[in-house]
């Protein structure tokens, strides 16, 4: 993941076909950042409202109707886009303290290997 906003490579959409399975939504870039709002969706309450509305045993689907029904809080473009920055360093803060903790446990493990080798 990058400092910037995390966005599909794809730039003409007018080529793209979604399975009955995939919804494409077309943000109103005056109003919603793309980035905002694959985070809002992704928040916990947007999250449950998707998983109360969604059916079927082994793949869950949700309705279109129902998925048009959710709402998301939609503040000013530049606190969206605050938002989205914040939300891409806490991830990359995350990812960053596991990699340390890894590689931590890494040095732990070689050091105690050299120890007993040396007796």
């Amino acid at each position: 993941i990058n400092d910037r906003t995390v966005r599909p490579p794809v730039r003409d959409w007018g080529k793209v076909i979604a399975g009955s399975f995939f919804f494409i939504l077309r943000p109103t870039a005056e109003r919603v950042s793309p980035g905002y709002l694959a985070w809002a969706i992704n928040q916990p309450p947007v999250q449950r409202q998707l998983d109360d509305a969604a059916h079927g045993s082994h793949i869950k689907l949700i309705p279109k109707k129902l998925f048009e029904a959710v709402e998301i809080d939609l503040p000013p473009l530049a606190v969206q886009e605050t938002i989205v920055k914040v939300s891409v360093l806490a991830e990359r803060e995350r990812r960053l303290t596991a990699l340390i903790q890894f590689k931590r446990a890494e040095l732990v493990r070689i050091a105690s290997l050299a120890a007993a080798r040396q007796g």
